[in-house]
């Protein structure tokens, strides 16, 4: 079961696709959240996962902790048919750390591009309206770790927003 001190959501405005929110007059808004799942490996993790994002009405979750190997991007259903797409990046070799992005059909089609850093950095832009969005989901290094860990996934953050305003 989701605890709450795992999702922190919050709600941006941006007009995206043919979203039809009866609580929403304007008709623009999406609910987003993140959540260290601490492993996806297990029978029917994933599952759970998405059932509680469907159950917080999320239209976006950045995942961190997968322990996922590689890096993908697929599209996927809960047997009750609600579709989302899941694109993650993790270790090649070890099932450790790992970061997704995973979006309701809401915003399936609205990726307009991927910018896989790393197991522990990466990014999605959105096509919305007024302005399309950039979202980057990280796993930070915890404090105890190396140095050059640490001053690694910063450069990488770094990097990848100075990648973004180069695009605008």
């Amino acid at each position: 079961m989701l605890v709450d001190s795992h999702v922190a959501s919050c709600v941006k405005y941006a007009n995206v696709g043919n979203s039809n929110r009866k609580e929403n007059k304007l008709n623009n808004s999406l609910k987003m959240g993140t959540w260290n799942v601490k492993g996806l490996n297990e029978a029917g993790k994933l599952e759970n996962v998405l059932n509680e994002i469907k159950n917080l009405g999320l239209d976006l979750c950045g995942i961190s902790e997968t322990f996922w190997k590689e890096s993908s991007d697929i599209i996927t259903s809960l047997p009750t048919g609600e579709k989302y797409r899941i694109i993650y990046s993790g270790q090649e070799e070890i099932s450790r750390k790992g970061v997704a992005i995973v979006v309701n059909h809401n915003l399936i089609n609205q990726i307009t591009s991927v910018h896989i850093v790393s197991e522990r950095v990466m990014a999605v832009k959105i096509e919305t309206k007024p302005k399309n969005m950039f979202i980057i989901q990280c796993y930070a290094p915890t404090l105890d770790s190396d140095d050059e860990i640490k001053e690694q996934f910063y450069s990488e953050v770094r990097e990848t927003i100075k990648k973004k305003q180069s695009q605008d």
